[in-house]
């Protein structure tokens, strides 16, 4: 789920450097503030107002300066579109925009920092695309040049704040590419500094201008998805809250609050269909979520049924259709291993949380045997943040009952969770370290999942330097087990710090 949301919510973000400093017309300034509330209809006319009213002023010459404003905004419009369903048939009608919007870009003036800028977004915007289709050279490709254009434009105008943010944004996350994509890098030649970037985007934040809170937002995705520290993003969106009304807000919230374990109060709704905003599917797949990790499994269901008859792309069907199987387990649905059948057959595994849903569905499939209920219960309800109820029913579990070393390890795994949520930090390291213990050479996560848990408590609570970089090491030698690309990039961002 993180990339879809970060690359979405980054460029709905991305839009608001156009402020009054890029000079903009006040249709302009209008069809941003709509963009900015994913009124596209309503910017999209603004745009063509403002065209057209250029076009009487100068109706024989080339566009004005003004103009690449409204190149940019018309570029996001469609870049919000193709994320927002993910269509392919419509992204390879769209692609060749993205070479087009340069050259009008090109054609306008060329003494101001917004020449190079507006180019350097658009190609972020499109690699962003290109990354969701598996385009990844391509996208490698395109952020080489953006990254090339801002430096360029930060010598050129080294007050420029938008170059700041968006430096920042790719310092920060080429500084935190897993290391199974650092060969993108090196086949372009960049390299990341993730202390600069926090350092670069920190100095927009701190001098307090028109790009403040976007910067703010921006940092909190890095904080969530790049560096792994969702409950300092948590921080920032409830300072924020007060300063805006936004649906792009009220998402954010959502899904930081879900990524800190935080599920939203009831009165904090969600974006809600409407004609007059752009309505992605994925909405819908992320109030799924929210459902099921409170334990609203039958509203879960609903909410997993429209995510899956809406979107049309290809990442996040496995995993939807593995999560709506889970709503309707513990609904105790009759048909509920229908959707492992249709998780093993539909979409792709481009996306960790697709490939370890169809490893999930494969296994069903091959042994028809499904893990312990009660457990998996637990581990839901501790993500959602319901660490009581989930308390509750590890304890009516007898470890005695458990007949799988497997079923054994994770009983013990979810103890540690749920102490340690609770901050009864000395009994979750018992069975933290009991959960090590006891898993050997076993191929599952629960033990890299441990040492990395053991880390962040000696790291963050009990300033042990030299004992937490001891766990965060000790994920690194677990080869084989579902998560092992994740829990070693979360070790190696701590190890890096």
């Amino acid at each position: 789920m993180k990339t879809c949301f970060t690359f979405f919510l980054a460029l709905l973000l991305s839009v608001s450097t156009l402020t009054v400093h890029a000079q903009l017309t006040p249709n302009q300034q209008l069809a941003y503030q709509e963009i900015l509330h994913l009124k596209i209809k309503n910017a999209t006319t603004l745009i063509k107002q403002d065209e057209q009213k250029n076009a009487l002023l100068a109706p024989s010459s080339s566009p004005q300066p003004a103009n690449n404003g409204n190149i940019y905004l018309q570029n996001y419009i469609t870049i919000l579109q193709l994320l927002a369903f993910q269509q392919d048939s419509v992204y390879q009608l769209k692609k060749g925009e993205e070479d087009a919007n340069i050259e009008k870009i090109r054609k306008t003036n060329k003494k101001t920092p917004y020449y190079r800028f507006f180019q350097a977004e658009v190609k972020i915007q499109w690699a962003l695309v290109k990354l969701m289709f598996g385009e990844n050279l391509s996208a490698a490709w395109s952020i080489k040049q953006a990254y090339h254009l801002l430096a360029e434009n930060q010598q050129l105008y080294p007050d420029f704040l938008p170059n700041q943010k968006s430096l920042g944004l790719l310092h920060l996350a080429m500084g935190s590419v897993p290391e199974k994509y650092q060969w993108l890098l090196q086949l372009v030649g960049l390299e990341g500094n993730t202390a600069q970037g926090l350092k670069e985007m920190q100095s927009v934040i701190d001098g307090n201008t028109e790009f403040t809170l976007e910067t703010q937002l921006l940092l909190m995705l890095a904080q969530t998805y790049l560096l792994h520290e969702p409950q300092n993003a948590l921080v920032y969106t409830q300072s924020l809250k007060k300063d805006t009304d936004s649906p792009l807000f009220q998402f954010i919230y959502h899904l930081v609050s879900i990524k800190a374990e935080h599920l939203p109060s009831s009165e904090a709704n969600m974006l809600t269909a409407d004609n007059h905003i752009l309505y992605s599917p994925l909405f819908d797949y992320l109030k799924g979520e929210s459902c099921l990790l409170s334990g609203n499994y039958e509203q879960a269901i609903i909410f997993y049924q429209l995510f899956l008859k809406n979107f049309k792309g290809k990442n996040y069907l496995k995993n939807a259709h593995y999560r709506l199987f889970l709503a309707k387990w513990f609904s105790n649905a009759p048909d509920a291993t229908n959707s492992l059948e249709l998780c093993a057959k539909s979409g792709h595994t481009q996306m960790e949380a697709d490939k370890n849903a169809e490893n999930f569905a494969s296994n069903y499939l091959k042994t028809k045997q499904l893990p312990h209920k009660k457990l998996m219960q637990a581990r839901l309800l501790t993500d959602g943040g319901k660490y009581a109820q989930a308390w509750e029913i590890t304890r009516q579990i007898q470890e005695k009952s458990l007949d799988s070393p497997k079923d054994k390890i994770e009983w013990c795994y979810r103890k540690a969770r749920i102490l340690d949520k609770q901050k009864n930090y000395t009994e979750a390291i018992d069975f933290y370290k009991q959960t090590i213990s006891l898993s050997g050479d076993l191929p599952y996560y629960f033990a890299p999942n441990a040492a990395l848990n053991l880390g962040y408590l000696y790291e963050d609570v009990f300033k042990d330097k030299v004992l937490a970089i001891s766990y965060f090491q000790k994920v690194l030698t677990y080869k084989k087990h579902e998560y092992s690309n994740s829990l070693a990039h979360k070790a190696k961002i701590r190890l890096k710090k």
